[in-house]
């Protein structure tokens, strides 16, 4: 994932799987790693599962009702000092961003657009990697102010 913009509501970025571009991204500003305001630092990180939750559970299952077999639960960022429950999922704006990240088919200022179509894209290719035991790593470069 590479950052190209950060401001004071939001900090936007790119997300690369395997070197292709899939879709932008959208987190929270730097504000000192500050769990649920801030966007996490920088570095590489593990992707994991998370079954448990509201986001894995209850928004899930109101997103995708009639799939339970596409969602299998969120995709999160593990080993984030001092942070937890960072999870990769839809929304539009900074404010539902909640500390994790937002992915969009197209980004706007302060904003990601069509973010449940770019979540469809990247959930099957992520979680069939985590469901067949590999190791996915996700290397956040970019701009931090």
């Amino acid at each position: 994932m590479t950052r190209h913009t950060s401001g004071a509501k939001s900090t936007q970025g790119r997300l690369y799987i395997d070197g292709e571009f899939v879709c932008h991204t959208l987190e929270n500003p730097w504000l000192n790693n500050e769990r649920r305001v801030s966007c996490i630092p920088g570095g590489t990180y593990e992707l994991g599962l998370r079954t448990e939750g509201n986001w894995a559970n209850i928004h899930s299952l109101r997103r995708f009702p009639n799939e339970p077999i596409f969602h299998q639960g969120m995709i999160e960022v593990l080993n984030v000092p001092n942070r937890s429950a960072i999870l990769f999922h839809w929304g539009n704006l900074p404010e539902e961003t909640d500390g994790c990240m937002l992915v969009g088919e197209r980004p706007a200022r302060d904003k990601v657009i069509d973010s449940v179509k770019a979540y469809r894209k990247i959930y099957p290719r992520i979680v069939t990697e985590l469901r067949c035991g590999w190791s996915v790593p996700l290397t956040i470069e970019g701009v931090l102010t």
